[in-house]
C-alpha cells in the first residue's frame, strides 16, 4: 500500500483528516525533531 494511503487511513480512524495550514507547516519545519527526521531520511538514500 502506498505510504500516503496508509497515513490517510490512520488519520481517518481517529477523525476527519485535513490539510495543514501554512502556519502549521512552517511550525513543523522549524522543529529540531523534523530536521533530525529529514537528516535520517537523507542518510537512508
Amino acid at each position: 500500500m502506498e505510504e500516503s494511503a496508509k497515513i490517510y487511513l490512520i488519520a481517518k480512524s481517529v477523525g476527519q483528516p485535513r490539510r495543514l495550514t501554512e502556519e502549521e507547516y512552517k511550525e513543523i519545519q522549524g522543529l529540531e525533531s523534523e530536521a533530525y527526521r529529514v537528516n535520517l531520511l537523507q542518510q537512508m538514500k
